[in-house]
């Protein structure tokens, strides 16, 4: 504002410089009665404020003009806070509480007002209480005031004639008359205002000369007296105001007609509000008008708004759009269909108006405004057309799907997806195909979802042949979206088919569940390592009953124990519950050529706690099913029986070792200990058992029971994302893993982009070679070589708990799904 500029800008800025070189620029910033005013009023100290009460300026401030009683009466916890306010010592607050009370005409505040009107405070303060005590108590104010209206001091003098005339008292208007002769300025001019509320149209003749007086203060008191005269000479006398040259004047005269409200001010205040050179003067005039019923501006505004003046225009459509009438809009709509040169600041600004709380009866003229030469324009229109819910979205926005610009193609497809429509006659794949086929990822953005939206089940397979390149491409973000899109019709027969038609591979054969207790699992060679027969059962590989096979590298100390510091492997039959049986521990082992090949290890049954009373277990140790040692061992605390087992019958070649240890009757839970057992040649160590100890596939078998079976099952990926749920697979999903194989048939040689990903763990294989392996829940992605002809994939994923899945996609190096592959 003008008067904060300038007080801030002041020399030196001292807290005791007088105001007098200041008291325009004051009485300008007091004439906003904002809370800015106080502050920057105190800026300049209690000298400048002396001076700027004597000039009468502070009155303009805190007097409790039209403009107040036009806001809502404080509330509660603003008169407790206004009462506390009084406390202080700071003058303004002080003022301001005062002002707060005054209108809130809080009986509590009678007291301590009446306490500061008769105290040693500043006349300006205590004059500051009289006011608020005169709007509080009304008549009975009357003595007070007049009494203090001879005060010696003329601050407290303009405090009590105005306080006077907020009384109401026709007893008052004496006193009141007679200080319209007061030597100080600021005592006649706040007498003229009060007589002006007590009068009313009699008091013309006495605020008529104000109106042509050279102190510009003197004039804005006038504006503030003609609001109470309120007769047609006053109101013309206001309007002739906002022509004054003093800007502090025009701004009162404007917060004068908002009171007022003369419709004959309405094209004034306008053309204030346009062209004034003041902005504080064009904001008195905007507030002006929208304090006037909407029905008395439509007329002088849609003038406004028909003339050629552009900045007119402008401030016509600030008005109408915080006071609008149907008269006014109408109109509005009326100018909007006439053809004409209107800029698009214009044009943006009257649709804004028009759309309103209720867009929908000016729906066409939305319509029209589609095909404008700006895009602003067009995708203005097209915001608001999508709030008319009569309109055929479909057929109005269709065209615009083409549009020039990308933002306006994006807002109709937002517009699109808003509507409550249903799709179009012709589908809405055929609608929304050349959309879909947009490189710009803005527009894809809501051209998938809204496909989504409206798709029906029919249309799938056409919305696949038109979503095909996004599938097929490398763009990740398009094909997930285009996959949310088709969820809702994931059935069995849709799922693959967009999972295949991103290039996942959505065949596989599965076999499980295998054990992954403590993540050993991933490591564990179970038998689809060693051979994919899809025609052949498995034996289940499970550990129950308390059976257990562990490292006796484990740091335990009770396992330390059993193998007496060695280190071994251990073996625990089935036991809990009277239960008896075995349990395997199938190594496979690729053994050197020679001759001498042999197992070595010493071995010996074991407890936890006593011996007492144990029958001790039985080992057997086989090669590929060949039974070569079987020995019943005693419980022991002493060490084992050495063993010594002739393998040269395998020599050079793979074999698979299984250490089976059985449960003899009245097992007390022993223990089978192999401790230091190495496979020796040529007196190396060509494997060590215990080391090897994670690679072992154990299971257990109860007595009497024979081995479960398990086989391969087909499968097929069950989601668009191409992802295979094990959890809905196999049984039993927490750590477990199972195998899934897939043959992939390749037209020729070449590098291809395997993408893998799984939850948890993963292992792959691809002709026989590990290509790519994740310990955690992931994607790995490696390029590979397909041969031409047959590839056998092969994973192994390893799961925890909860979700159990894994996908497989096959791309060139970019991303794109390859064509020309098949699998079965």
């Amino acid at each position: 504002m003008i008067a904060s500029r300038s007080i801030a800008a002041g020399p030196g800025n001292r807290p005791d410089r007088t105001a007098a070189p200041y008291c325009t620029e004051i009485l300008s910033l007091l004439s906003t009665r904002s809370f800015s005013a106080f502050s920057a009023v105190k800026a300049v100290g209690p000298a400048a404020a002396r001076a700027a009460a004597r000039a009468g300026l502070l009155v303009l401030l805190l007097a409790p003009a039209a403009l107040a009683a036009a806001e809502p009466p404080p509330d509660a916890v603003a008169v407790e806070e206004a009462l506390a306010g009084l406390k202080t010592g700071d003058w303004v607050l002080r003022a301001r509480a005062m002002a707060v009370l005054g209108r809130a005409r809080a009986a509590e505040a009678v007291a301590p007002l009446r306490e500061v009107v008769g105290g040693k405070d500043h006349p300006w303060i205590r004059g500051r209480a009289l006011v608020a005590l005169a709007q509080v108590l009304g008549p009975e104010a009357v003595a007070e005031a007049a009494r203090l209206a001879a005060d010696p001091s003329p601050e407290l003098r303009a405090a009590a004639v105005e306080a006077l005339g907020l009384t109401g008292a026709p007893g008052a208007a004496a006193t009141v008359e007679a200080r319209l002769a007061d030597p100080a300025p600021g005592v006649r001019h706040q007498a003229t205002v009060a007589l002006a509320r007590l009068r009313r149209a009699k008091a013309w003749p006495h605020v008529a000369p104000l109106l042509a007086d050279a102190d510009p203060v003197a004039v804005r008191h006038a504006a503030r007296a003609l609001v109470h005269v309120a007769t047609p000479d006053a109101r013309q006398a206001l309007v002739a105001l906002l022509a004054h040259a003093d800007e502090g004047v025009r701004v009162a005269a404007a917060q004068a007609l908002r009171e007022v409200r003369d419709p004959e001010a309405i094209a004034t205040l306008l053309k204030g509000m346009t062209a004034d050179s003041a902005e504080d003067v064009k904001s008195a005039c905007y507030a002006a008008l929208g304090a006037y019923d909407a029905q008395a501006l439509a007329w002088p505004l849609l003038e406004a708004l028909g003339s050629r003046d552009t900045a007119l225009q402008a401030s016509a459509l600030r008005v109408v759009r915080v006071r609008p009438s149907d008269e006014a809009k109408a109109g509005l709509a009326t100018l909007l269909a006439t053809p004409a040169d209107r800029t698009s600041t214009f044009v943006l600004a009257a649709l804004d108006v028009l759309a309103g709380s209720d867009p929908d009866p000016y729906r066409e003229t939305f319509a029209r405004y589609l095909e404008d030469t700006q895009s602003s324009v067009r995708t203005k229109a097209i915001e608001y057309l999508s709030q008319c819910p009569s309109a055929d979205h479909f057929a109005l926005l269709g065209a615009r799907r083409a549009d020039a610009e990308e933002s306006v193609r994006v807002a109709a497809l937002k517009a699109l997806r808003r509507s409550p429509r249903p799709a179009p006659p012709g589908g809405i794949v055929e609608y929304l195909a050349p959309a879909l086929k947009e490189p710009a990822a803005s527009v894809l953005e809501y051209a998938v979802p809204l496909l989504g939206d409206r798709l029906t089940a029919p249309e799938v397979p056409r919305a696949l042949e038109v979503l095909d390149p996004i599938l097929a491409g490398a763009d990740e973000g398009r094909r997930a979206k285009v996959v949310e899109a088709l969820d809702r019709f994931a059935a069995a027969d849709v799922a693959p088919r967009v999972a295949a038609a991103q290039g996942y591979l959505t065949r596989w054969m599965v076999l499980g569940p295998f054990p992954n207790a403590e993540g050993r699992g991933l490591a564990a060679l179970y038998p689809p390592e060693l051979e994919v027969d899809f025609t052949k059962a498995y034996a289940r590989h499970e550990l129950v009953r308390g059976a257990t096979f562990l490292d006796g590298a484990s740091p335990r100390a009770w396992l330390r124990r059993l193998s007496a510091g060695a280190p071994a492997v251990v073996l625990r039959p089935p036991h809990e519950d009277g239960a008896t049986g075995r349990v395997v521990a199938a190594y496979t082992l690729d053994l050197p050529d020679a001759r001498d090949v042999r197992l070595s290890a010493k071995a010996w049954a074991a407890v936890d706690g006593s011996t007492e009373g144990t029958a001790g277990a039985r080992l057997t140790i086989a090669a590929d099913g060949r039974r070569l040692l079987e020995r019943e061992l005693p419980v022991s605390a002493e060490g084992g029986e050495a063993l010594d087992v002739p393998l040269a019958d395998w020599a050079g070649r793979r074999v698979q070792l299984d250490l089976v240890a059985e449960s003899l009757a009245q097992s007390k839970g022993e223990w089978v200990v192999l401790a230091d057992a190495r496979v020796l040649a040529a007196g190396q160590v060509a494997a060590d058992l215990v080391k090897s100890a994670p690679t072992a596939a154990v299971r257990s078998v109860l007595r009497g029971e024979e081995d479960g079976r398990m086989a391969w099952q087909p499968v097929r990926a069950v989601r668009p994302s191409g992802e295979v749920d094990l959890g809905e697979v196999v049984e039993d999903a927490s750590f477990r893993l199972a195998y899934a194989v897939a043959d992939v048939e390749s037209p020729d040689d070449r590098k291809v982009t395997l993408t893998v990903s799984a939850d948890d763990a993963v292992r792959a294989w691809l002709n026989g070679a590990k290509v790519a392996e994740r310990t955690t829940t992931g994607t790995a992605r490696v390029e590979v070589d397909l041969r031409k002809g047959a590839n056998r994939l092969v994973l192994k994923v390893a799961n925890e708990h909860e979700r159990w899945y894994f996908s497989v996609r096959l791309s060139d190096a970019e991303g794109r799904r390859i064509d020309g592959l098949t699998s079965r």
